[in-house]
């Protein structure tokens, strides 16, 4: 339909089509403008059906708030009033049928007003409603002709070319017969809080990358001050940790901003998929889904899926990391159990504790008793030693240097070390009179 200017001159004879095309050009704009700063301009921003309905066979809406693909705002919550609840029926063979929001569309010709106690041939599009007024100063209140928009509910099967339309809902058809609410249908969203379970599938996200961030993050160096230092062996680390890190800040904001459009969050999720593909033979760039307003969540699905598998890569490194477990007696305790070991070059300790570092750097090597849990046993009964320490002239580029940290080596070709090698298992022993003291054990292989 064609929208006129219309054009406030002096001496000119005003009617109500000054006034009606004024009112067009101002949504007109309102709707281009919105089309320029958002293509996905329309969708809903609050649904909200009677459940106790629904199980009676009866299409019934608490609350509706949406924009409609040719630019009409709905608001029962203000302007409109909410469609006549209906009853659903739908063909015996249909096993699911979707339920949209209709607004009959404009009619140059005129007669787009229904007025009460008519029944028109055609849907027309507003209906008139007299309304009394208060003025919002101090004149009296008068009666006042409002329009409301003619809002039906209308099922998929049903005739549609007359309306402008907006899906809200999916039946099913259950094992038993009985028509439920598809919980997979997504309805086209305006907001993240819109789209059933989005939120949900974005903190999943936020959460993988918060945990392997903080697995990777165990794998730096510290240089000093505060910073990290990556080793050239170390650019996988760097970039794939770089990756995590840069997506996480953007999806923690945008789950904390619940008003953000969901294709907001979808191009954030395409682009991690994109740089995580850095680091996968079996992805390809060109399967990332592209954002389906209509039907938004199989696409949401796949960008998750992508990215699960894409974290689950493992960068390859030059060191393993023994856990050691804290136990009774001052033993700590840990497993050998990794096949990569017996290509081992070289076993490292790191030790950090409440003294000053010469005190531990001097004590240390005399006190830590490692080795076979059988031989650490013994020697801590018997107060022999273990698994010779010594402190390293160099310090090997992989290892994850913490500055307040002090660092042993394993004497190799000891006998009690090739012990603790074929037990599979270590115990290390640390006097109490250390006090505060963290020991962790560092497997550096040869290649």
């Amino acid at each position: 339909m064609k929208v006129f200017r219309p054009m406030w001159v002096e001496g000119a004879l005003l009617s109500p089509q000054h006034f009606q095309q004024q009112s067009l050009w101002f949504s007109h704009l309102a709707a281009l403008f919105g089309r320029l700063a958002q293509p996905y301009f329309w969708g809903c921003w609050e649904v909200e059906w009677d459940e106790a309905a629904l199980s009676l066979g009866k299409l019934k809406l608490e609350r509706l708030r949406l924009v409609l693909p040719d630019g009409a705002v709905v608001d029962c919550a203000e302007a409109d009033r909410l469609p006549p609840a209906r009853d659903f029926a739908a063909p015996a063979e249909a096993l699911s049928v979707q339920v949209f929001l209709g607004l009959p569309l404009w009619e140059a010709g005129g007669g787009n007003c229904e007025r009460e106690g008519e029944t028109p041939a055609r849907p027309r599009r507003q209906r008139c409603e007299y309304l009394e007024v208060e003025d919002l100063y101090d004149g009296p209140p008068a009666e006042l002709a409002v329009e409301r928009g003619n809002l039906r509910l209308l099922l998929e099967f049903e005739e549609r070319a007359d309306y402008v339309c907006c899906p809200l809902l999916r039946l099913s058809r259950n094992g038993q017969g009985r028509w439920t609410r598809d919980a997979t249908f997504w309805p086209p969203a305006l907001r993240l809080d819109t789209a059933p379970g989005l939120l949900d599938m974005l903190g999943r996200i936020e959460e993988m990358l918060l945990a392997r961030s903080r697995q990777l993050s165990e794998r730096r160096r510290e240089r000093g001050h505060g910073l990290v230092d990556f080793s050239v062996s170390d650019a996988g680390l760097f970039w794939f940790l770089h990756c995590v890190n840069s997506a996480w800040p953007v999806l923690a904001h945008l789950r904390q901003t619940p008003a953000s459009h969901p294709e907001t969050l979808h191009r954030a999720l395409a682009q991690l998929c994109g740089m995580l593909s850095t680091f996968s033979l079996q992805q390809d760039l060109a399967d990332i889904p592209a954002y389906r307003h209509e039907d938004a969540r199989p696409g949401f699905l796949r960008l998750e899926d992508w990215i699960r598998g894409c974290l689950d890569t493992v960068i390859p490194s030059q060191v393993v990391s023994v856990p050691l477990q804290k136990g009774e007696s001052s033993m700590w305790h840990g497993q050998l159990a990794d096949p990569r070991l017996g290509e081992q070059g070289g076993f490292y300790l790191s030790v950090r504790a409440d003294m000053p570092p010469a005190q531990l750097l001097e004590r240390f090597p005399a006190v830590c008793k490692i080795g076979a849990p059988e031989d650490v046993e013994t020697v801590v009964s018997t107060a022999s030693g273990g698994v010779p320490l010594s402190v390293p002239p160099r310090l090997p580029a992989a290892l994850p240097v913490r500055m307040e940290n002090l660092y042993f080596v394993l004497d190799a070709g000891h006998p009690a070390f090739q012990r603790m090698l074929a037990a599979q298992a270590c115990s290390c022993y640390v006097p109490a009179s250390l006090p505060g003291v963290v020991v962790e054990l560092f497997v550096v292989l040869k290649s």
